[in-house]
C-alpha cells in the first residue's frame, strides 16, 4: 500500500494487543505458539464472537452534488474541472486517469454505458498511464473498430513517457490527451516538500509535442489547444478535432501547482499545519 492509498496511516496494529494466524502457527501479543492448525482455533475463535461488542464503523455519505457551474471567465481549478469534462465522454470511450490529481479528481466521472475506466491504484507509477493509453487504444482498435481512449495525465509524468505519442501518431490510434500543467508534481507536494525544489520540472512547450512527435506543423496546430479559463476549455471541448476524435488531440489546462482535491487535499492540508508549529 502506499502514502495516497492509506492517507499515511499505518495498519499494523501493536504487537501487544495483536493475535495472528499463520500457516502453522499462532502468535499471541508476540509470544509464537508453533505447530498448530489455526483453522481450528479461528472456527472456535470466530463461533464465540459476541457481534455487539465489534466496532462498528459507518460508511462516509455519498453525495451526487456536484460543484457550482463555474463562470466562463473562471480560471481552471481541480474542484470543478472533472465535473465540467464530464459531458464529453461518448458511449464506449475508455478514460484513463495517470498518478496524480486525475487520478483523485476522476473520481468523481459519471461514464456512459460500455466505458471503460483505468488509473492507477497500488504502485503509483508517475508516467505509466500515457503508454497503457496507447495499449488500451490499440487493443479498443482490434476489437471495436474506431473508438477513441480520452487520457487525464500532468505535467510531471508525461515527461516520464511522453515519446510514445509519436507511437500513438504513428498508428492513428484516436486518442485525446489532457495535460494537466501544474508546475510540477503536485501528488509529491501534497505528500512532502511542498516548496522543495524537487518537485518542480523544467517546463516543456506542449503546443510543439504533436508536431515534434510526427504530424505536421498544419495539423498539429488544429490539434492542440491551450486552456486557463473554462472559456477557453469550452472551445476546445467544442472545437472539430474533439468533436470528431480522429487522431491524438491534446489539450492542455493550467491549474495551479496546490491545487488538488480529496485525499491529497486531506495530506497538503496537514502539511501546512505542521509548517504553522515549527
Amino acid at each position: 500500500m502506499s502514502n495516497i492509498n492509506t492517507g499515511i496511516f499505518k495498519a499494523i496494529p501493536e504487537e501487544s494487543v495483536t493475535v495472528s494466524f499463520s500457516p502453522g502457527q499462532i502468535k499471541i501479543a508476540g509470544q509464537v505458539i508453533r505447530d498448530v492448525d489455526p483453522r481450528q482455533y479461528l472456527q472456535k475463535l470466530v463461533s464465540q464472537f459476541d457481534s455487539s461488542k465489534l466496532a462498528k464503523i459507518e460508511s462516509p455519505a455519498i453525495s451526487a452534488k456536484a460543484p457550482a457551474e463555474p463562470s466562463p471567465s473562471d480560471a481552471l481549478n481541480q474542484a470543478q474541472f472533472y465535473h465540467y469534462v464530464n459531458p464529453m465522454f461518448r458511449r464506449g470511450d475508455i478514460v484513463l486517469t495517470e498518478t496524480g490529481t486525475a487520478a483523485t479528481g476522476g473520481k468523481a466521472f459519471k461514464l456512459p454505458q460500455d466505458c471503460s475506466y483505468f488509473t492507477c491504484v497500488t504502485w503509483l507509477s508517475i508516467g505509466y498511464m500515457l503508454p497503457a493509453t496507447l495499449g488500451a487504444a490499440l487493443a479498443q482498435r482490434d476489437m471495436n473498430g474506431s473508438q477513441r481512449a480520452v487520457l487525464f495525465i500532468g505535467d510531471g509524468s508525461l515527461q516520464m513517457t511522453a515519446q510514445e505519442i509519436s507511437t500513438m501518431i504513428k498508428q492513428k490510434l484516436n486518442v485525446i490527451i489532457f495535460v494537466i500543467n501544474n508546475n510540477g508534481y503536485t501528488i509529491e507536494r501534497a505528500i512532502h516538500g511542498r516548496n522543495a525544489d524537487y518537485n518542480d520540472i523544467s517546463p516543456w512547450n506542449h503546443q510543439h509535442a504533436l508536431g515534434l512527435f510526427g504530424l505536421s506543423q498544419e495539423e498539429a496546430s488544429k490539434r492542440y489547444f491551450s486552456a486557463k479559463t473554462f472559456a477557453e476549455l469550452r472551445t476546445a471541448l467544442d472545437s472539430k478535432a474533439v468533436k470528431e476524435s480522429e487522431g491524438v488531440t491534446m489539450i492542455e489546462v493550467f491549474m495551479g501547482q496546490e491545487d488538488c482535491t480529496g485525499e491529497l487535499k486531506e495530506l497538503l492540508d496537514r502539511q501546512m499545519a505542521r509548517e504553522k508549529t515549527q
